[in-house]
């Protein structure tokens, strides 16, 4: 999530490359489009690995190469790597290869400069933009590093939680909170960013997300509760999804429906070991940010939760035309000490993977800790973060053989 009161919130080739699926029959039973089950189509050696190709960053790299915390990541047509720190208040650009080339903008509110809450990164033809919630502004710069311009965001149309692109264009998730009612049913509008004055449309508008309400002008957060998630394509597919059941629906880009999976979603309560655990990691992010002790505690206080754990974490087009889908982790799996829960990623590792068409094909597992975010041709671009809470960007390259 991508403004302050959201912070803590846990917000193909073969056959398939080549357009010829003969060899892969749709999972069983299908029943009016739906997926609800069966074993995947991959035999043991069709199925799909991850091998890990390039690791920029660390505490053992140059100075350039050190994050802080990392809000997005992009990669331009020669390759180069885009990552914006949110923490540092810059993006910086590295070669294919992982060395440093330039950085772009700086911490301040003047042109090209960035607020404490930069919401990704984005290339988009021959510029970068940069979203800024807390400067309210979209920053466009040269894949060059100049500056170009700066576009307003207004907030009084929602509050920008999330972004990303479609169809060349910087689209956001835009929630309206309404103050005092739980109940309320405004939903999010996912709208494309009129930059340089072009039209706003809106591609989808989501279910309303309980997360967060508004009580007497001040937020309340409680976790675990139900939160739409979504992601698209270049050529404007989209898939959406709610937390709290393992269904989601596939629509092409003019909103047609192309298909819709799901399966069997077990209840699995809340216990207080969880809550513990998630207490645990928001005191230890808040002591590294200098938070006050009892100012954190009293947000910890005031924290509730909702009765059921989330039965999914996110969606996300994986490559070929192919959808993956990230279950949800409980925030106490990870107690051996290997792994510091996160409350900003509690996906579980292991993604379920589909084709294009909507058959179930197996599951692809990344390394512990990874989260990826952005995805082009067959290489999966992302967030690693180690025991210590050290971020890197991390490559992966998707292996059908």
């Amino acid at each position: 999530m991508k403004i302050a009161i959201l912070a803590v919130l846990p917000l193909v080739a073969g056959c398939l490359a080549s357009g010829d699926d003969s060899r892969r029959p749709p999972a069983e039973p299908v029943d009016d489009g739906v997926v609800v089950g069966g074993r995947g189509a991959w035999a043991p050696a069709d199925a799909w690995t991850v091998e890990e190709v390039l690791s920029v960053g660390g505490l053992d790299s140059g100075v350039e190469s050190q994050f802080g915390v990392i809000s997005g990541v992009d990669v331009d047509g020669a390759g180069n790597i885009y990552v914006a720190d949110k923490q540092i208040r810059n993006v910086r650009v590295f070669d294919a290869a992982g060395a440093y080339l330039r950085t772009m903008g700086r911490p301040g509110e003047g042109p090209g400069e960035f607020g404490s809450n930069i919401g990704g990164v984005f290339v988009l033809g021959d510029e970068v933009v940069v979203p800024d919630a807390s400067s309210a502004r979209v920053s466009r710069f040269g894949l060059d590093g100049a500056f170009l311009a700066s576009d307003p965001v207004r907030a009084d149309r929602g509050i920008p939680i999330r972004w990303d692109v479609a169809g060349g264009r910087l689209v956001a998730q835009r929630r309206r909170i309404v103050p005092g009612d739980r109940t309320a049913t405004v939903g999010d509008a996912v709208v494309t960013l009129g930059l340089e004055g072009g039209p706003v449309d809106t591609l989808a508008t989501l279910p309303a997300g309980q997360s967060v309400q508004v009580t007497g002008g001040l937020p309340r957060i409680r976790q675990f509760e139900p939160e739409p998630v979504w992601d698209t394509t270049v050529d404007g597919r989209l898939v959406t999804a709610m937390t709290d059941a393992w269904r989601f629906e596939v629509r092409d880009a003019s909103g047609a429906l192309e298909w819709i999976a799901s399966r069997p979603t077990d209840v699995r309560r809340v216990t207080e070991r969880q809550r513990e655990a998630v207490r645990r990691s928001l005191r230890e992010m808040y002591r590294r940010q200098g938070v006050p002790p009892a100012l954190s505690q009293e947000v910890l206080d005031g924290m509730e939760f909702a009765d059921d754990l989330p039965a999914l974490a996110s969606v996300t087009f994986g490559p070929y035309g192919s959808l993956w889908v990230q279950d949800f982790t409980p925030p106490d799996a990870f107690e051996d000490g290997r792994v510091r829960v996160s409350v900003h990623d509690m996906g579980s590792p292991s993604w379920s993977v589909f084709d294009a068409a909507g058959h179930y094909l197996g599951v692809v597992t990344f390394p512990v800790d990874f989260r990826p975010t952005r995805v082009v041709g067959d290489r999966f671009y992302g967030i690693a973060r180690d025991a210590l809470d050290v971020q890197t960007v991390r490559v992966f390259r998707i292996s059908t053989e």
